[in-house]
């Protein structure tokens, strides 16, 4: 048998025992499928709330967690921490370092040569591109609206410092890109901002695989669902997901369909007086349209609660501003349950329009809505569209036989 091929992926991704909620937790399938292959040998070196760095292995995973900590001017954690990643770098000697993110310190561990060797850079958000859409189909008003106690008590909390906070973390982001070279990516969109930072990178397509759940989902069926309910779910509420516009988009339709239901998916975080300025002021807005009997919110939700409610659902929907892939589609997609999406980033890669998904123009609740009308009133393009939706799925062996594919290559170069 050959020997395996040492990776050390470095990132948010932590692995245990519990299952996470929501959505983000793709990476623990892809970890999964790589070490059953039994061509990898893999480490993970990941952040969270410990005093000080351990090793905490996870079934075949040689894992160590970092403490958690604030980032320096110079986008850095603690030189004791980067101490201890060095130290770990070099007890493995990986033969590929697979970082997963930008969104983070991780990569500037390569681009400033803290650590070295062969390096993927894997490209999820992209916050120099995520800042410019963080007022989208908001009035200046609207942004005013949004602070409370909370953005009063700490400014770095409100929308406004929450643009500016990843504009200024997209300088980072761009010099970790312009230092690496191996680079892989989900999307066309994606890859078309890589190519404008690093024209020299050698750029490789890869795919997120599916939790267990999706995979083996019973497929959607329209006389099961809940009529005239919606689903959509968010890892956060935070305005560039688009929440306003379907919250815009529900008291549009509710003239012509008075028992709609909005069923939201997601962490709001803190509740009351105390709560996100954003999240209290979607809840104040649905107030005034009238239609806080239409709406409701079920928190964070595991894999098997998003395949019920996506099940459930008469129409999902996704409603943001842009996504450099966007695992909530593709998880619908894979349930078959007819999607309404924005046209923006990278989810018109996903699917074809009004075939598997019927794409509406971001930031506009009018045709959003109308997008949503068409499947509550046409059972058999309802029907085509999952049926369509539902056949246009990929195989989760494909993706991890492509991350195979990658990871031989960048050790041939």
């Amino acid at each position: 048998m050959d020997k395996k091929i040492k990776v050390l992926w470095m990132g948010a991704g932590y692995f245990t025992d519990k299952k996470p909620d929501a959505t983000g937790t793709w990476s623990h399938s892809m970890a999964n499928e790589l070490v059953k292959s039994g061509e990898i040998e893999l480490y993970n070196i990941t952040q969270s709330a410990v005093k000080s760095t351990l090793r905490e292995d996870f079934s075949s995973i040689t894992q160590w967690v970092i403490p958690s900590s604030k980032l320096n001017r110079s986008g850095l954690p603690s030189k004791s921490i980067i101490r201890d990643i060095v130290k770990i770098t070099a007890e493995v000697k990986p033969d590929i370092i697979h970082i997963w993110g930008v969104e983070s310190f991780w990569g500037l561990l390569k681009a400033r040569n803290l650590i070295s060797g062969k390096v993927i850079l894997e490209i999820r958000g992209l916050k120099s591109e995520i800042h410019k859409y963080f007022y989208t189909a908001l009035t200046y008003k609207d942004i005013i609206a949004s602070f409370g106690l909370r953005e009063l008590i700490k400014s770095s909390d409100s929308i406004i410092s929450q643009k500016r906070s990843f504009k200024r973390w997209g300088k980072f982001e761009k010099e970790i890109i312009r230092n690496h070279f191996f680079i892989t990516t989900q999307s066309d969109w994606v890859r078309s901002h890589i190519r404008n930072i690093n024209k020299d990178a050698k750029l490789y397509e890869t795919k997120m695989l599916l939790r267990e759940e999706f995979k083996n989902a019973e497929k959607w069926n329209y006389d099961s669902c809940i009529p005239y309910s919606l689903f959509t779910t968010f890892s956060s509420i935070v305005s560039y997901k688009g929440l306003h516009v379907l919250i815009d988009a529900i008291a549009i339709l509710k003239k012509d369909f008075p028992s709609i239901k909005l069923n939201i998916a997601g962490s709001t975080g803190r509740q009351g007086i105390l709560g996100y300025g954003y999240y209290n002021w979607i809840k104040k807005r649905i107030n005034k349209l009238g239609i806080k009997e239409s709406v409701n919110w079920l928190g964070p939700l595991k894999a098997d609660e998003i395949v019920k409610n996506l099940r459930d659902a008469n129409v999902n929907v996704i409603p943001s501003f842009v996504e450099s892939y966007c695992m909530a589609l593709d998880e619908a997609i894979h349930v078959g349950t007819p999607t309404v999406a924005s046209f923006a980033g990278a989810m018109p890669e996903l699917g074809k329009h009004k075939e598997t998904v019927y794409y509406f123009q971001s930031g506009d609740p009018i045709m959003c809505a109308d997008a949503i009308a068409s499947f509550f009133k046409n059972r058999a393009f309802s029907e085509n569209v999952s049926e369509n939706a539902y056949k246009s799925r990929s195989a989760n062996s494909d993706k991890c036989s492509l991350q195979l594919e990658i990871y031989r290559d960048v050790l041939n170069k």
